[in-house]
């Protein structure tokens, strides 16, 4: 059965870790311990140049009570929209990752055959791990993962 939304390949998810491996982001935590952010420097040319952002300003708020430095690969999957995903998205005026991808004819998006449902506060990393394991790493399967594939309009409402 087809998840009648855009998903992406394995490869256009771990496309993201390559991208971003050795850049750190703000991670910003408030009272809750739950994580907003934004980059805190530019990503170098490579496999992903739409992640060569600039920095959006300083949107911290007052509630905010620290603010920590990570690797894409010690973030959560909330951490990676917030902080990789969402800023990209603004500065590209772009719905999602996979609409962004769509349109510029990627071949690596198309209709979903998998709906990911994972705990957005665990490690972004183990859950590619996992899908690598269960469907290999060079699989064709398509995947709905919401900080993806989200239409960031509905999820910031």
């Amino acid at each position: 059965m087809v998840f009648e939304r855009l998903g992406l390949k394995l490869s256009a998810i771990r496309g993201v870790l390559l991208a971003c491996k050795s850049k750190e982001y703000e991670c910003k935590f408030d009272e809750n311990s739950r994580s907003t952010g934004s980059e805190s420097s530019e990503v170098g040319n490579g496999l992903l140049d739409w992640f060569s952002l600039s920095r959006l300003g300083d949107p911290t708020p007052a509630c905010y009570s620290s603010i920590l430095m990570k690797k894409v690969k010690d973030m959560s999957t909330e951490e990676v929209y917030n902080s990789v995903i969402t800023p990209m998205l603004q500065k590209y005026k772009a719905n999602s990752y996979c609409e962004f991808l769509n349109s510029r004819n990627d071949s690596s998006v198309g209709k979903a055959h998998i709906y990911v449902a994972h705990c957005s506060e665990c490690s972004f990393v183990q859950l590619v791990t996992v899908l690598e394991k269960e469907y290999g790493k060079d699989s064709n399967t398509l995947f709905w993962l919401d900080i993806f594939c989200k239409d960031s309009r509905i999820a910031s409402t």
